[in-house]
């Protein structure tokens, strides 16, 4: 990243990474960087929300939740499945 700081997929697989990693307040910074370079760019909300999950910033996750729902695919099904069932379970007030 030090060649091209400005590359979104680069800010994103980081932010996987370092997710792996439990280090979920860097990951989740590098999600956002990679969102401030693309906001289109579907996995960087999944991965943004994934991190705030496992923050338990629940009203955040789910907002990135449902924004990265609104961009997905049609190959991301599974992705969206999982993040419409996260998004019932924060919304009830559980962390499962």
């Amino acid at each position: 990243m030090k060649t091209n700081p400005d590359d979104a997929a680069a800010w994103s697989i980081k932010g996987i990474c370092l997710m792996f990693l439990r280090r979920y307040e860097e990951a989740l910074s590098c999600c956002e960087k990679a969102i401030s370079l693309n906001p289109e760019d579907a996995s960087a909300w999944y991965n943004k929300a994934s991190s705030e999950d496992a923050l338990g910033k629940r009203e955040e996750a789910i907002k990135s939740y449902n924004k990265f729902i609104s961009l997905a695919s049609e190959d991301c099904a599974m992705y969206v499945q999982y993040a419409r069932w996260r998004i019932k379970v924060l919304s009830e007030g559980s962390n499962k």
